[in-house]
């Protein structure tokens, strides 16, 4: 009545080949013999072995291309890294550049300063010799102006 056709009987070789003492029962068609239960286990045991295998795969697929993606920010900041280290040994050459020429300029400074010091020590001492002088010279005219107005007045 069905489309299907029907089931091959199961056929277990036991009678022959086991000892004759053994009792030989054919199992029924309708009940699964152990080697039946086995086989249904080993297939359940099977798949879920297939599914974990196929959860590990992809977890270690992940964990790869996280792992590469690490290496190549590793190698990124490295780079980056080097390229800083390079710029900080850089900037502390011009910094000790700058720093000898500030010293320089300095030293520089130091002697004009001196130099414009005594320049001007100089030049007050002239100053002063020509106050001194001019005193002289003002003293004496005065001292000649008031010899003439006396002798106007004495006249």
């Amino acid at each position: 009545m069905s489309n299907q056709p029907p089931h091959a009987p199961r056929h277990h070789h036991q009678g022959q080949h086991l000892s004759h003492h053994a009792p030989t029962h054919p199992p029924k068609n309708d009940e699964d013999t152990p080697i039946d239960q086995l086989r249904a286990e080993l297939g359940a045991q099977s798949l879920q072995f297939g599914i974990f295998k196929q959860q590990l795969t992809s977890q270690l697929t992940a964990l790869v291309q996280n792992h590469n993606a690490l290496i190549q920010a590793h190698k990124t900041l490295q780079q980056e890294n080097k390229l800083l280290r390079d710029e900080v040994a850089h900037q502390r050459a011009e910094l000790a550049t700058l720093r000898s020429e500030v010293h320089a300029a300095v030293g520089e400074w130091k002697r004009e300063i001196r130099w414009a010091g005594t320049f001007m020590q100089g030049m007050w001492d002239h100053i002063q010799k020509l106050w001194t002088e001019l005193r002289t010279v003002d003293d004496r005219a005065r001292s000649e102006l008031f010899e003439w107005l006396s002798e106007l007045d004495t006249n």
